[in-house]
């Protein structure tokens, strides 16, 4: 809503996004604005246009400590069966599958880049590589709360790849980059490429599965779940970004367009504007629950070729990750000077994140050294910035004594 009330030129509508994402934040801890969020489509960027981004990286760091534990030692996610399910690994080969891990591992390498910490940054790239003995696999069991582990999966597609995108981008290894490539083509038996029954809605229209909640019913062959093709999406648009000569935008754009022709019209007063849980292309009809619009908004972003949402771009040699609310330009990467252009969205001031900052590194804005709030210990710092601005981190000058 913010950043909707940034782009529009109607200052009314502005005004009730604006009080709306006002109310709505004001329900949540401050501590916890990047991680209370209802869309499958996630960024660690609200605490960035509202505030607090340090505390929030200390609790991304908390959370990606805790979530260590839920890896076997062998680098793996098993399965646990919940109380009244059914237990949906039995028709699996093992109780583990690339989908179900790759759903922590992602979660984990977004959380350790945040937290800017080397030692979990390494752990989490250690299991992401982990991910390789599933190489030449079919993507499968990222849906393990209802649909059996076995079961083909776009979901499991969607988290191997944004896993791959993330290694590569905190590592620049062009390896993980590769894998990343193939995991996207694991997408595309998903995504409807010709139109299946002659309706407006069909191309790019997403299958989530190929198999049966419950191995019964619903059966989801043939049935479109678009909200899992955009989560397909989000990664896809990523990849793009570092491999331009794959077709993955053409097919992020076209999954979020049919995401937004599968969307309940104006006329629908209680769900309009919302994303349905699955359609029915024989009868042109969305059906399900309404499902939050975050998870399309995000790609429609895209779509649209609006100003970027966020960004996370590494200095490899300054040893810095940097997160904002807009586009990062790296201008200068050195061991001891580098620079970046921020060209932030919000009409507000906002905050970015540098993350792995040495204590005895300067930090300017625009050539003028700023008073940044610091996590000294854990080398974290948060800058205020309003616009577009020049960031410039140096070694500090010791002062010379007086001869």
């Amino acid at each position: 809503m913010k950043w909707l009330a940034a782009e529009t030129t109607d200052a009314d509508l502005a005004k009730r996004l604006n009080d709306e994402a006002a109310a709505v934040a004001s329900e949540v801890e401050p501590a916890q604005y990047d991680s209370a969020a209802v869309s499958h489509v996630r960024y660690p960027v609200a605490s960035l246009v509202l505030g607090r981004s340090l505390e929030n990286a200390r609790a991304a760091e908390a959370q990606a400590r805790a979530l260590l534990k839920r890896f076997e030692s062998d680098g793996s996610v098993k399965f646990r069966r919940e109380a009244n399910k059914e237990d949906f690994a039995r028709t699996n080969s093992t109780p583990e599958s690339n989908g179900l891990t790759a759903t922590y591992v992602s979660r984990l390498l977004d959380l350790a880049a945040v937290s800017g910490k080397r030692d979990l940054i390494d752990v989490a790239v250690g299991l992401l590589r982990g991910l390789d003995k599933y190489q030449d696999d079919v993507p499968r069991g990222a849906q393990s709360w209802e649909v059996p582990l076995h079961t083909p999966d776009i979901l499991a597609s969607a988290w191997l790849m944004r896993s791959y995108v993330t290694g590569f981008e905190l590592t620049g290894d062009r390896e993980l980059l590769d894998r990343a490539v193939y995991w996207a083509w694991t997408g595309v038996p998903f995504v409807y490429l010709r139109n299946p029954a002659g309706g407006a809605v069909g191309p790019y229209a997403t299958i989530a599965v190929y198999g049966a909640t419950n191995w019964v019913a619903p059966v989801w062959f043939g049935q479109p779940v678009q909200w899992c093709g955009l989560v397909y999406a989000d990664a896809l648009y990523r990849l793009a970004e570092y491999d331009a000569e794959g077709p993955w935008k053409q097919l992020a754009d076209g999954i979020t367009a049919s995401g937004i022709q599968q969307s309940w019209p104006a006329w629908d007063p209680q769900r309009q504007g919302l994303l349905p849980d699955f359609y029915h292309l024989r009868a042109q009809v969305s059906d399900g629950p309404a499902i939050n619009p975050g998870t399309l908004q995000a790609n429609a972003v895209r779509l649209f070729g609006g100003p970027r949402v966020y960004a996370m771009r590494r200095l490899a040699k300054a040893g810095v990750i940097v997160h904002a609310p807009g586009d990062v330009e790296v201008l200068e990467d050195a061991t001891a000077m580098a620079r970046a252009r921020i060209r932030g969205w919000p009409s507000q001031p906002y905050e970015v994140l540098l993350a792995g900052v040495d204590p005895a590194v300067n930090v300017r804005v625009n050539g003028v050294e700023v008073a940044a709030e610091r996590d000294v210990e854990s080398g974290r710092v948060s800058v205020r910035l309003e616009g577009e601005a020049e960031i410039q981190l140096s070694p500090k000058v010791s002062a010379q004594p007086s001869p």
